[in-house]
């Protein structure tokens, strides 16, 4: 019987061989995938509508749902340097967005510092490493050259930001144990929004309009269209095509209407997902790497292949496939010839 690799099963929902152990046809994998119906539009909706009612996968009750941050874009207006900041809660996918200048770190920093610093010894603590933030202005002139264009200081910072926070995200199993950190991740709420005086209001719709922008800008190097040709998970040789209109074939063959792809939504609220649930990570995608998103799974990378190797592939799939054809066809004429019509027959 064959085997299936965990790690491609995880994105084919079937039998996960590499090109070069295709199996016969009619053996089947030990893992089940998700069961769909024969509505692709109707699977898809019910992936959507558990991404919005919160549905949580793979997670035991009480053992928290682990957190990532991800900088996923960063602005330089008016000599202000603007981080968006993506806040996801991995056992349901639900998402945060928030604009946050440097100082907005700074402060997270020294509140935790000054925290751990008036915490009794005898109190054990979750964040046991507070990382180094980065300096706002280490690099000195190069830092003010930046702002022109002419430097890469915004984009070192931006990765020091994110290893800080991957740092301190990481220690945290439960987000309101630690309020320095919830609070760095709170909305604004109705209440406090309601008190807000008619410049601080204008200023907030500003700061959304710019959030909604970034959100939009970063998404739109992904689309149907620039995703069409030839993909493979970076730990596997078999060879995805996405046709333009969103049919996906593994190898040559279409495997279902569940690992198709359907596009939907507009700007900040744009998506692409497959029927059973997975979906792309449009905010960190580039059209030669794409980023796999499931509620309570890892995340999962596929590469962009060039047209001519994956071809090549293909032709060795098939000329493989035949081979295994002829070979069984071979072994059934063969038994037949040994134990004779009468003894196949019955």
């Amino acid at each position: 019987m064959a085997t299936c690799s965990d790690e491609e099963d995880a994105v084919i929902a079937g039998c996960a061989f590499d090109f070069m152990h295709v199996h016969g046809e009619d053996e089947k994998c030990h893992d089940v995938p998700k069961p769909v119906t024969n509505d692709a539009v109707k699977d898809f909706a019910t992936a959507v509508a558990e991404r919005e009612k919160g549905v949580k996968h793979d997670h035991e009750e009480g053992s928290g749902c682990p957190y990532r941050v991800d900088i996923v874009d960063v602005r330089n207006i008016d000599s202000e340097v603007i981080y968006l900041v993506r806040f996801t809660e991995t056992c349901n996918q639900k998402r945060n967005y928030f604009l946050k200048r440097y100082d907005d770190f700074k402060r997270l920093d020294e509140d935790l510092r000054n925290a751990d610093q008036k915490r009794p010894s005898d109190e054990i603590t979750i964040l046991a490493h507070l990382p180094d933030l980065p300096s706002n202005g280490r690099f000195g002139f190069r830092r003010s050259l930046s702002k022109l264009g002419m430097s890469d200081f915004i984009d070192k910072q931006r990765e020091a930001l994110q290893q800080c926070m991957d740092t301190l995200i990481g220690q945290v199993p439960d987000l309101s144990t630690q309020p320095h950190l919830q609070a760095f991740f709170c909305k604004v709420g109705k209440a406090k929004r309601g008190a807000l005086n008619a410049l601080e209001e204008q200023a907030l719709q500003q700061e959304q309009m710019l959030m909604s922008t970034m959100i939009a800008d970063a998404r739109s190097f992904v689309t149907l269209e620039s995703v069409q040709g030839f993909w493979r998970l970076t730990t596997s040789q078999r060879i995805w095509q996405i046709m333009p209109d969103g049919i996906a074939t593994l190898d040559g063959r279409h495997r279902g209407h569940q690992f198709d792809w359907i596009e939907s939504g507009v700007g900040a609220e744009r998506t692409i997902m497959r029927p059973d649930g997975w979906e792309i990570d449009l905010d960190k995608s580039t059209p030669q790497k794409l980023i796999w998103l499931f509620p309570g799974k890892a995340v999962v990378e596929w590469v962009r292949v060039a047209d001519d190797i994956a071809k090549e592939a293909l032709q060795r799939v098939k000329a493989l496939r035949e081979s295994i054809r002829k070979n069984t066809e071979a072994r059934r004429i063969d038994r037949v010839q040994t134990r004779g019509p009468s003894a196949d027959a019955q």
